[in-house]
Order: structure tokens, then sequence, then C-alpha cells
């Protein structure tokens, strides 16, 4: 057995199993200019009213705006306070970076990026309270430790 049959077993191993495959003659796949070119780019843009080139910005946009997200999801931080049914009792608090808190929890991470922008820096959702990073670093600077959360829900509710 020849070593190009054993890397040629292994190649085709590695794809049954799902891997992706670069060979040390292929260039990196970045940005292509002949995808532009690709006929099924250019049938997706036609049925959609648009430019190839329009919708290859558009993908290429898109692509940046899912990684900044994922960045500052994985980058941001939260904290999240659990309530019981009757939301009279605090159970459980934990401070999360915003990604683990999207996937343990049922909120968006397009809300938890949002959360001082849209929301004050608060969210009350269900049985869960979700604080950002920025509110809690705020209150703390206006009340005491022990009374931050208490704080910011009675500041929310005057206005």
């Amino acid at each position: 057995m020849s070593l190009v049959s054993l890397q040629a077993d292994i190649n085709d191993r590695k794809l049954e199993n799902g891997a992706r495959i670069v060979f040390e003659y292929q260039r990196p796949s970045g940005d292509r200019s002949n995808a532009r070119f690709d006929p099924r780019l250019i049938a997706s843009a036609r049925s959609l009213d648009m430019e190839p080139e329009e919708l290859f910005d558009l993908r290429r946009w898109l692509r940046r705006m899912t990684k900044e997200s994922t960045e500052r999801l994985l980058r941001e931080m939260a904290a999240v306070y659990t309530l019981n049914e009757p939301r009279d009792i605090l159970l459980k608090t934990e401070y999360l970076a915003m990604m683990q808190v999207s996937k343990r929890y049922p909120i968006p991470g397009g809300d938890l990026l949002s959360l001082d922008d849209s929301y004050g820096g608060l969210l009350v959702s269900g049985r869960y309270i979700y604080v950002s990073e920025g509110a809690i670093a705020d209150a703390l600077n206006r009340y005491a430790p022990g009374d931050v959360l208490n704080g910011m829900i009675k500041e929310r509710c005057a206005t």
C-alpha cells in the first residue's frame, strides 16, 4: 500500500464522518471572487429581485454580523436571577457569559445583546430577571450592594 493510497483512505473516512478536507495545494476559502459567478448564487439573486453582487455583499455582511454578535455574546456578561412560580422568592443568582445565558435560559441572544439599549439593562421574562453587566456596574455605584436588584426594580417601576 502506497502512502498516497493510505492518505486517500484516511480522507475518505474523514469525509464519511462529515469532516471538511483541506489539501495542501488548496487556497484558503475566504472571500472568493469566483463565488460571485456561482449559478446557484445568480439564481437565488434573481428569485429575490437582486443583483448577484448585492446578494454576495449581503451574505458577506450577514457573516460579519453573525461573527461580531457571537464574539459579543462570548465576551459580555449578564446576571440571571431565577424566581419561584409566584415570583416572590429569589431562588438562584448566576453571573454568566451571555452565550451561556442564551443556551441555558429561554431568551434569544439578540435580546441579550440589546439589554442596555432596548431594556435599560434589566429584562423580566417569566421567572427570570436578566441584568446586563453595565447595569450592574451602574447600580453598584448608586446603591448598597445588598439593595442593587431592589433599587433597580423600584427605579424602573417609577418611570
